[in-house]
């Protein structure tokens, strides 16, 4: 997949690890593994359906949409908050969970900073 453009989102792992590590980290997620088990027992024109009581993960939603592409299946996945349904490399949620992610990061940002080091700490109020 890497050779076809995959670039594993691993910016959201936030230990203190080299790069190929959470690489590694990333591409054991449930999705994967479901998505990979589809489209071994799908015949070609059969939906693959997942279904997970999590929000779906940043790199998950990513990959997902790249072999809906490469593969021509659509992929339909139900996480907590809504149906994602991939198909010719889209999602119809519009990448719904990068807006919320993107929020999420920027409040992380005013509770907390980081005093150098990878330790975050609380931001002191006078």
């Amino acid at each position: 997949m890497k050779g076809r453009g995959y670039k594993p989102q691993t910016k959201v792992v936030l230990d203190d690890l080299d790069e190929e590590e959470k690489e590694r980290m990333v591409l054991g997620h449930s999705e994967k593994l479901s998505v990979a088990f589809g489209l071994t027992n799908t015949k070609n024109g059969e939906t693959i359906r997942i279904s997970k009581n999590l929000r779906q993960y940043e790199d998950c939603h990513y990959v997902t949409k790249f072999i809906s592409k490469f593969t021509n299946k659509e992929i339909l996945v139900r996480d907590v908050n809504r149906f994602h349904p991939f198909r010719d490399g889209v999602c119809s949620c519009g990448d719904y969970w990068k807006v919320q992610t993107i929020i999420l990061s920027f409040l992380l940002e005013i509770i907390l900073c980081t005093d150098g080091a990878s330790n975050p700490t609380l931001i002191k109020q006078s």
